[in-house]
């Protein structure tokens, strides 16, 4: 699996299944990205790299469902 795909799911479970973040929690998540362990883990991948993931998982979290369309009912 590329690393950019490990990097997706290992970025997510970090995030769980929350739908809303805050300003400090996410410095603390980017912060993260940027330790050792991680960036031993994702060689090839910059700390920019991770945050982009990151953002594009958070939106993803904040983006409403898609709406259900109903027929309408007639006489």
């Amino acid at each position: 699996m590329p690393d950019h795909e490990q990097a997706r799911e290992y970025i997510h479970a970090m995030i769980g299944h929350r739908t809303r973040i805050s300003e400090a929690e996410r410095d603390v998540l980017h912060k993260l990205l940027d330790t050792p362990a991680v960036r031993a883990r994702f060689p090839s991948l910059t700390h920019e790299e991770l945050c982009a993931i990151a953002a594009s998982l958070l939106e993803q979290a904040l983006a409403p469902p898609p709406r259900k369309w109903r027929r309408r009912r007639t006489g």
